[in-house]
């Protein structure tokens, strides 16, 4: 069943050893321990590299030594991220590593991607993963857990290691054969508004991060369509064909039981079958950016 869903050459060296939970995705974020991640710069000018990349998205990705129960990626990229949790006023910023930057066939516990968020807002440092734990028991949502971060040797923090919205995300979400489109929205920009039949007057707004290389945005279209010219009449039974409304509900009353400020929006997912369509939303609550799909 296809989904489309709405929503970033050097030498690796990998050295297995110590946990298991590092090669197994479940014992890496299995939560009664906090993991302890390591990251080393080679470049002495490190940091301000990575604030000049998160102004200049043509080149986020920097390389850095990651190290993490027993196993060593060299290299791996990195990157900064968010956009209020970037405001973190201290040098405490969130960060994305993207374990297949430099060998597409590199994973670490399964995972392409790793987001590293900085609990901004929130002293508790408890919302986003009690809030992912509660939203994970009736729908898909992202894995995580604490882990203490250090950076050259230095002490950086407490974070929480959350799994990206990506590939491997949506086949674990709807099963391994799922290769259906996934869409990142734009912060902002991505209004669900319809623009016509051109693919390329959606392209500033949506971003597609699977199935690159074929680039049909036909589904997205189609849904915007339905979204947008259906009759009165017709809108109910024309959007439940496209859309799953029950999932979209669920997702709105985890919004609102998680005083979350700052849904769809700002960024938004959904994801779009042959016959249905499921909705993802990945939002941001007030001090906790979390991501969660209902199918």
């Amino acid at each position: 069943m296809q989904h489309l869903t709405l929503i970033a050459g050097l030498l690796t060296t990998i050295l297995w050893g110590g946990s298991s939970a590092a090669a197994d995705p479940a014992g890496f974020f299995d939560d009664t321990d906090v993991r302890e991640i390591e990251l080393t710069f080679s470049n002495p000018n490190w940091w301000n590299q990575l604030l000049a990349g998160y102004d200049d998205p043509a080149e986020p990705w920097f390389p850095v030594r990651f190290e993490c129960d027993g196993v060593v990626i060299d290299p791996v990229g990195v990157r900064l991220k968010g956009n209020s949790s970037f405001q973190h006023p201290g040098v405490k910023k969130p960060f994305k590593l993207d374990f297949s930057e430099y060998d597409s066939s590199q994973r670490f516990a399964g995972l392409k991607k790793l987001d590293l968020r900085n609990n901004f807002n929130d002293p508790t440092m408890l919302r986003e993963k009690l809030s992912l734990d509660l939203i994970g028991q009736k729908m898909p949502a992202s894995r995580a857990v604490h882990c203490r971060l250090v950076i050259n040797g230095e002490y950086w923090g407490l974070y929480l290691a959350a799994e990206s919205i990506e590939k491997g995300f949506v086949q674990r979400s709807f099963g391994g054969g799922e290769d259906g489109n996934l869409f990142k929205a734009a912060p902002h920009r991505s209004d669900l508004l319809y623009a016509g039949p051109d693919q390329a007057d959606y392209e500033e707004d949506y971003e597609l991060v699977t199935n690159e290389s074929t680039n049909d945005w036909t589904d997205l279209l189609n849904f915007i369509n339905v979204l947008n010219t259906s009759s009165d009449a017709d809108f109910k039974s024309d959007l439940s064909a496209v859309y799953d409304v029950e999932g979209w509900l669920t997702a709105a009353a985890a919004n609102s039981l998680l005083g979350n400020y700052d849904a769809y929006r700002i960024t938004a997912i959904t994801s779009i079958s042959t016959t249905a369509m499921t909705s993802i939303a990945s939002f941001t609550c007030r001090g906790t950016s979390m991501s969660l799909s209902v199918g």
